[in-house]
């Protein structure tokens, strides 16, 4: 090993392949932090919000809802596959990919009442909070084709 405080001496091939080695694995930790972030994100933003009911949301991400909805089974999937003890985040909310890969958010209407989406329920909301992201199963099925 080369003493690192002599400024001449070049590290050895070993030590630059482990440098990198080491870069390569603080990339992927910070890549797959990035994910775990934004799948929280953005479920809790849809699903959770306090002042936007879901549909609201699905309705402006129209036909590109499929291809979100797909994303998030696959990164979850990966996340779940590569790292222990990582927790798939599910809903338990119904909902309907369309042909066009819109996306159409089932429920009962008498399930939500106004004051639910009031301000006070705020602190409920939360892109950190955690809850169940699945419609039956983990793999994201269609009627739509791809």
């Amino acid at each position: 090993m080369s003493d690192i405080f002599d400024p001449n001496l070049e590290p050895t091939r070993e030590e630059q392949i482990k440098r990198l080695v080491s870069s390569i694995y603080e990339t992927n930790a910070i890549a797959r932090e990035a994910i775990i972030g934004a799948v929280k994100h953005a479920m809790n933003t849809i699903w959770r919000h306090p002042e936007f009911r879901p549909q609201e949301f699905l309705d402006v991400i129209g036909e590109r809802g499929y291809s979100l909805f797909k994303a998030a089974v696959v990164y979850q999937n990966a996340l779940a596959a590569t790292v222990p003890g990582y927790e798939k985040i599910e809903i338990d909310e119904e909902y309907v990919i369309n042909p066009d890969g819109s996306v159409t958010h089932i429920i009962d209407s008498s399930s939500y009442s106004s004051e639910e989406f009031s301000s006070e329920s705020s602190e409920e909301y939360s892109s950190e909070s955690s809850f169940e992201f699945s419609n039956e199963s983990s793999e994201l099925s269609s009627e739509s084709s791809e």
